[in-house]
């Protein structure tokens, strides 16, 4: 399955253990949502003001996120 891309979020089909690879891979990416019942890795691009919860799955049980420190202004 190709990347879709969108002007605040690239989604893909990867398994869980590449998702935090698939952002890392990405300049533009800080923040990631991997969500296991839809088998998808949702990246969030630097140049956007959507809200993180907008474009993940956070109801779902199984969702893995992360973000890469050095890129955002996370407090943690």
């Amino acid at each position: 399955m190709d990347p879709v891309i969108g002007p605040a979020v690239v989604v893909l089909a990867t398994p869980v253990d590449k998702c935090g690879e698939a952002c890392l891979a990405n300049p533009e990416c800080h923040h990631f949502t991997y969500t296991s019942s839809k088998g998808l890795c949702i990246i969030l691009l630097k140049k956007t003001s959507y809200d993180l919860k907008a474009v993940t799955f956070p109801q779902l049980s199984g969702s893995l996120c992360g973000y890469i420190p050095s890129r955002t202004r996370q407090p943690y």
